[in-house]
C-alpha cells in the first residue's frame, strides 16, 4: 500500500479553507427549516479528494499539513494520502488511524470522513478497467501529478508528488512553516492582483516595521498575538526568522520567502525555472519541494519614503508598493500571523512603535496587538519536514 505526498497550490479566494465543512442538515434541525437546502461549502480538501478519488478509483482520504481558514492561499501546502497498487510491505510501516493536533489548530484532524458517495465497484468507475484500482508506484509519480491535475479546478494545482513511508504524516512530522502576508501600501488601488493583498491606502514606514519584526524572532509566549479560543494548552512557539520588505508584486514569492527557505534546508520547485538552489553548508541538508509558487521576485528600486505616496491610479501587478511580511516559525497559534501581520502595520502606520512588540509579548495581553488583518493576504509559502 503506497503512500503519497503531494505539494499543492491554491487560490483560496473562493474556498471556505481547506478542511471539509459539513454543514447540518436542515430536516434534523427544526431551527434551520425542513425546507431550506443543506448547503454545501466548497473546501480545497473536498475538491482535492474528489480529484484523488476518481483517479485511483477506490476511497481515499487526503490529509493536508496545515488548515488555512477562508479565503487563504497556498503555493506550498503538503497532504498524503495512501492506497493500494503495491504490496503491503513495500515502503514498511502500518498506517495508523489518527493523526495528532496540528502545531497550527487546536482540534483532532478527522481522518475517517464517510465514503458512501463514492462506489468502489469495477462497473461504475468512470474510464476504468476491473480491478484496477489504486496506484502501484511503478506507475510514476508525474503520471499522478498529471492525471491528478486533469481532475482539479483551475484554482488548485498539485506541483509535485513523491511516494514516502506509511508513517509519514503531513501534520506530525513538520518542524517549520514560512508564511508571507502581502500588503499594497498605496494610494493607487490593486487591480490584477487585488485577491492577493491588503489594500492599505496610507504610507507605511518600512524601517520601523524591520524593527519590530525582529523582535518576535526567537522562542516568546504569543498568547498576546492569538486570536480567542484557539484551544492550544501551550501558547510558546518559535520563531526562526520574520522579516518585512518590498516586492514588485504579490503574485511571485518574495525574496525573504526564498531566503528562509534555504535557511532551513528547503528545496523550492518553482514551476517552469530552476529550482533554488541548495543551503550553504553549516546549514541543514536540503529537503525537496515542500513549498512552490511562480517565478522568484525582485526587489523593487525604490526608497522607502516612495512606500504609498504616489498619485492616484490604478496598479499593474507590478508595483514597488508591495511589502510582504515573511513569518517562519515551528508552528503557529490561531490567526497568528494575520495578526503578527496588523501589529506591523499599525507600526508602519506610527500608531504603535517597535517597541511596543516586546510589551505585547510579556503581557500577552491581545488588546494591545493590531487587527486581525483579513485573510487575503496571507498564503502559505512552504513547509519543512524532519
Amino acid at each position: 500500500m503506497p503512500r503519497y505526498k503531494l505539494t499543492i497550490a491554491y487560490d483560496g479566494t473562493d474556498f471556505h479553507g481547506w478542511q471539509f465543512q459539513h454543514q447540518p442538515d436542515p430536516a434534523s434541525d427544526p431551527g434551520l427549516g425542513a425546507d431550506r437546502p443543506r448547503i454545501s461549502l466548497r473546501t480545497v480538501q473536498e475538491e482535492l479528494q474528489r480529484a484523488v478519488r476518481e483517479i485511483v478509483r477506490e476511497p481515499v482520504h487526503v490529509q493536508g499539513s496545515s488548515r488555512t481558514d477562508a479565503g487563504v492561499h497556498a503555493r506550498g501546502q503538503v497532504a498524503s494520502f495512501a492506497c493500494s497498487g503495491d504490496e503491503p510491505d513495500v515502503l514498511g510501516a502500518t498506517e495508523t488511524a489518527t493523526a495528532p493536533l496540528s502545531p497550527d489548530e487546536g482540534t483532532l484532524c478527522v481522518v475517517t470522513p464517510p465514503f458512501e458517495s463514492l462506489s468502489t465497484s469495477p462497473q461504475t468507475v468512470p474510464g476504468g478497467r476491473r480491478g484496477d484500482g489504486g496506484w502501484p508506484t511503478a506507475r510514476g509519480v508525474d503520471r499522478l501529478v498529471r492525471a491528478i491535475n486533469g481532475r482539479l479546478p483551475k484554482d488548485i494545482l498539485v506541483l509535485h508528488a513523491e511516494p514516502v513511508p506509511l508513517t509519514f504524516n503531513p501534520i506530525g512530522d513538520t518542524i517549520a512553516k514560512c508564511y508571507s502576508y502581502t500588503i499594497h501600501a498605496s494610494r493607487e488601488r490593486a487591480l490584477f492582483d487585488r485577491q492577493f493583498v491588503l489594500q492599505v491606502w496610507e504610507p507605511l514606514d518600512l524601517g520601523a516595521m524591520q524593527e519590530a519584526a525582529a523582535l518576535l524572532v526567537g522562542e516568546h509566549d504569543f498568547a498576546g498575538f492569538a486570536a480567542a479560543g484557539h484551544g492550544r494548552l501551550s501558547t510558546v512557539r518559535t520563531i526562526y526568522s520574520c522579516t518585512v520588505s518590498r516586492v514588485a508584486s504579490a503574485m511571485q514569492r518574495a525574496p525573504a520567502v526564498i531566503d528562509a527557505a534555504r535557511a532551513m534546508g528547503v528545496q523550492l520547485d518553482e514551476p517552469g525555472a530552476a529550482p533554488v538552489s541548495h543551503c550553504s553548508a553549516g546549514t541543514p541538508g536540503p529537503v525537496h519541494a515542500e513549498g512552490t509558487g511562480l517565478a522568484p521576485a525582485h526587489v523593487a528600486h525604490a526608497t522607502d519614503s516612495d512606500v504609498g505616496r504616489r498619485t492616484p491610479r490604478m496598479s499593474t501587478n507590478f508595483n514597488p508598493d508591495r511589502i510582504v511580511i515573511e513569518v517562519t516559525g515551528s508552528g503557529f497559534l490561531w490567526n497568528m500571523v494575520r495578526i503578527i501581520a496588523g501589529t506591523l502595520a499599525d507600526v508602519g502606520r506610527g500608531r504603535k512603535k517597535p517597541s511596543d512588540v516586546t510589551h505585547i509579548l510579556e503581557s500577552g495581553d491581545r488588546m494591545r496587538a493590531g487587527a486581525t488583518f483579513p485573510p487575503m493576504g496571507l498564503c502559505l509559502e512552504w513547509i519543512r519536514y524532519a
